[in-house]
């Protein structure tokens, strides 16, 4: 019971009570109790923990244990040990019983190897395809670089991917969904791409090749990393095998000339270097749905034409703000007094909404032009 209680948060010990009618009830000591805490009282988290700690402790285990979801109710620092117990019980003892787990969350996923992951896909005909993960070299070496692979399945790199390839890294959900109706309309349907999301821009790390805290989701700080992981798995491919990764981020208040020569900084110190193109987005990625003032009017006919009209295109303006004036009742500023997660929110709903009625070759936004230019270059 010591080697559970050691495993489970704030609980230093755990014993049991025998009561006058015969049953046997488990008492919880912990730091800051003036007295042993009840079963009854304990959270179901903690007795969820307890009650996987109890069964991995078996000494006759079945030779094939399921698992559906453990993450549920519980807190996610919790997984990484959680996940450690179920590997000693696969692998750490003769007799051990076969551990089988499902998941939707990435945080037990990081604390697991590309070739203890499988991933499941269904198709459009309905059945499901598997795959490892560490059958992708990508992954393989995306790990290796010190990315957490939890983090990998969120950014959608563990999907199949085909032969001819884009990979494009965004900083966002908005800028994920945009380019995901976008890119069709400017390579057509002879090439396969990929966007990855993340949680935000983040900064360029001082030490390139640091390894370490790279849990946190943000595209710069991952981004050393990810062109290291790229350009080793990309050196692998058949010369005729034609791949290219392309990194879409804001300008924001930077100086565009010292943002592409950091950007480049990190390529170069890549060796291999994997073939690269940097997009940005001036000022932000919204300035590409400004661009294209009929898609706006087409998705929000009682859009401000005075405030579409002043907008000058790519300029350092505040471009989310100025379609939210446009278009959220009240504009930016009762926006922003609900807090980022509704700004986050709402943009990619107008990235969803307003997308589809975008015509790619008559876009006025410079920054968006050359992103289109570049596609087209690399899919003749």
């Amino acid at each position: 019971m010591q080697r559970i209680a050691d495993n489970i948060p704030g609980i230093e010990e755990i014993d049991t009570e025998n009561t006058n009618d015969g049953r046997l009830l488990l008492r919880f000591h912990g730091k800051g109790l003036q007295g042993p805490l009840y079963s009854q009282q304990m959270s179901d988290g903690t007795l969820k923990v307890l009650a996987y700690l109890i069964l991995l402790e078996d000494p006759t285990p079945p030779p094939f244990l399921c698992i559906e979801e453990p993450e549920n109710g519980l807190y996610h620092k919790l997984l990484e040990s959680l996940a450690k117990e179920f590997r000693e019980q696969a692998t750490g003892r003769k007799g051990g019983a076969q551990v089988f787990i499902t998941t939707h969350q990435p945080y037990l996923v990081d604390a697991l190897e590309p070739d203890e992951v499988w991933i499941l896909e269904k198709g459009v005909d309905g059945y499901s395809a598997i795959h490892r993960a560490s059958d992708d070299l990508l992954v393989k070496n995306m790990v290796a670089e010190g990315l957490p692979l939890g983090g990998l399945w969120y950014s959608d790199y563990l999907n199949a991917r085909s032969s001819m390839h884009f990979e494009i890294l965004v900083e966002d959900l908005s800028g994920k969904i945009m380019l995901n109706i976008l890119v069709p309309k400017v390579i057509g349907n002879n090439h396969s791409f990929n966007i990855h999301n993340y949680r935000g821009i983040g900064h360029i790390p001082k030490d390139l090749r640091n390894k370490k805290d790279l849990g946190k989701c943000f595209l710069l700080s991952k981004l050393p990393n990810l062109l290291q992981g790229y350009g080793k798995t990309f050196a692998s491919y058949p010369s005729s095998y034609q791949v290219v990764v392309i990194i879409v981020c804001d300008l924001d208040n930077r100086c565009l000339k010292a943002f592409r020569q950091e950007l480049f900084f990190i390529l170069n110190n890549c060796n291999p270097q994997p073939n690269t193109r940097f997009c940005i987005a001036i000022e932000e990625g919204e300035a590409w749905l400004l661009g294209d003032i009929n898609a706006i009017k087409s998705t929000y006919p009682k859009a401000k034409d005075s405030v579409l009209q002043s907008y000058k295109n790519d300029s350092i303006c505040g471009t989310w703000e100025c379609l939210a004036n446009a278009i959220y009742p009240g504009g930016s500023t009762k926006l922003s007094e609900l807090g980022w997660q509704a700004v986050g929110k709402h943009k990619a709903e107008w990235a969803e909404r307003i997308t589809p009625y975008m015509d790619v070759s008559k876009n006025v936004s410079q920054s968006f032009n050359y992103f289109r230019k570049k596609l087209l270059e690399l899919s003749k």
